[in-house]
C-alpha cells in the first residue's frame, strides 16, 4: 500500500489528465461516427423519397400525355364525323334528313367543344405537372449538392482507413 500510494501513484497522477483525454476523444469520435450514421441514413431515406416522388410524377405525366393524346384523336375523328355530315347536308335534298343531320352535327360540334374544353384542362393539369416536376428536380439537385458530400467525404474517410490498415497489414 505505501508502494503504491507513495510511488506509483505518484508516477501515474500526471497522466491522468491525458488518459481523461484520450477517453474523451474516443468517446467523441465514437459519437461523431454514430451521428454521421443517423445523418446518412436520414439522407438516404430522403433520397430514396425524392426518387420515389419523381417516379410517381414521371407517371402521372405520362399517363396526363396518353390522355391528351386520347382527346386529339377524339377530336381528329369527331371533326373527320363533322365534315362528313357537312358532306352528306350538301348532296341531300329531303328536308326531314337535312335537319336530322344538322341536329347529329350540331351534337358531334358539341361533343368536340366539350373535347376540347377536357383538352384544355388536362394541358393546364400538365403544365402544373411540369411545374412540379421542375420543382422536384431543383430539390433532388439540391439535395445531390447539399448532402452528396457527407457521404463522399465518409466513403473518402473510411476508405483511407482501409488502406492505411492494409499498409500496416
Amino acid at each position: 500500500y505505501d508502494f503504491a500510494r507513495k510511488v506509483a501513484w505518484e508516477r501515474f497522477y500526471p497522466s491522468l489528465p491525458f488518459v481523461f483525454i484520450l477517453l474523451g476523444v474516443a468517446l467523441y469520435g465514437g459519437w461523431r461516427r454514430y451521428q454521421i450514421e443517423k445523418i446518412n441514413i436520414k439522407l438516404i431515406k430522403q433520397q430514396q423519397r425524392l426518387n420515389q416522388e419523381k417516379f410517381e410524377l414521371e407517371k402521372s405525366v405520362q399517363k396526363l400525355n396518353t390522355d391528351l393524346e386520347e382527346k386529339d384523336n377524339e377530336a381528329f375523328l369527331l371533326n373527320s364525323s363533322i365534315q362528313n355530315l357537312n358532306i352528306k347536308i350538301e348532296n341531300s335534298v329531303d328536308r326531314k334528313e337535312i335537319d336530322t343531320l344538322l341536329a347529329e352535327k350540331q351534337e358531334l360540334e358539341n361533343e368536340l367543344l366539350n373535347n376540347e374544353n377536357e383538352k384544355s384542362k388536362l394541358l393546364a393539369v400538365l403544365g402544373q405537372k411540369d411545374h412540379a416536376q421542375q420543382e422536384l428536380q431543383n430539390r433532388i439537385e439540391e439535395y445531390e449538392i447539399k448532402h452528396g458530400f457527407t457521404l463522399v467525404g465518409e466513403f473518402v474517410r473510411y476508405w483511407t482507413y482501409f488502406e492505411k490498415q492494409l499498409q500496416r497489414l
